[in-house]
């Protein structure tokens, strides 16, 4: 199995649904997210058994998924939800499940649901999802850059056994071949630019917002979000490729 995860607001929905229309399965036994709006119109692809394991870990461990709780607090959660986390591997009949509360409850997953083998890991320029979530819920850009650092932080810390590949969002619209190619050899089924174009048809629009990081409203966040998330960008395909040619 793999999972689809980064922080809300990050391109998981993007990817998840390029990945489907690259032949993965979101599969039949859960529900997807059935909803589309003005904030993702071509679909969530939320598994909402996924989802609702989540909210319920996050709820009992005292926070919910813009409060993050303490790690503690998620592990013994999880254990006390081991059952419900291990019952979705089973009955679960697809390739990707995608949910971006993952990210904080990552170490539950790896303990409880042996089919996990792989995570795509979605990394987006933490103002541009700062500027996402102030425009959609009206929170502050220090607010969303704090919550951005709790969940890749988290993320990178907690992990332990899963592969991890990661898609630099910002990259996709300036180079979609590059990436996707990048994404789909990873996981073991490589297509050329033209198939995945053709398969992607209008799905992906190469207008979709990305952040620069010589913004200069980057260089103002706080040290502990840039320098995070330089360090992660280095571990994408679009770093290494930089500092391969730097």
């Amino acid at each position: 199995m793999i999972i689809v995860s980064g922080m809300h607001r990050s391109g998981t929905s993007c990817i998840t649904g390029l990945l489907e229309r690259c032949g993965f399965s979101l599969g039949t036994s859960h529900p997807i997210h059935p909803i589309k709006n003005v904030w993702n119109p071509k679909g969530y692809f939320e598994n909402m058994q996924m989802l609702a394991i989540n909210d319920t870990i996050l709820k009992h461990a005292g926070g919910r998924w813009d409060q993050v709780p303490p790690e503690r607090n998620i592990e013994i959660t999880g254990d006390r939800l081991a059952k419900a986390v291990s019952d979705f591997g089973t009955q679960f009949n697809g390739e990707v499940a995608k949910d971006p509360r993952t990210c904080v409850t990552i170490a539950v997953w790896e303990k409880h649901c042996p089919p996990l083998d792989r995570i795509v890991f979605c990394l987006r320029n933490p103002l541009g999802v700062a500027r996402s979530l102030q425009k959609r819920d009206g929170t502050t850009l220090e607010f969303g850059a704090n919550l951005w650092y709790e969940y890749v932080a988290r993320f990178f810390k907690t992990v332990k056994k899963s592969a991890v590949t990661i898609v630099d969002y910002d990259n996709l619209p300036v180079n979609f071949d590059f990436e996707m190619t990048n994404l789909l050899a990873a996981l073991g089924r490589p297509l050329s630019a033209g198939q995945i174009r053709e398969r992607a048809g209008d799905f992906f629009e190469t207008k979709l917002s990305h952040t620069d990081r010589d913004d200069p409203q980057f260089a103002a966040l706080p040290d502990h979000v840039r320098l995070t998330y330089e360090a992660i960008r280095k571990r994408t395909y679009a770093g290494r490729q930089a500092g391969k040619n730097a």
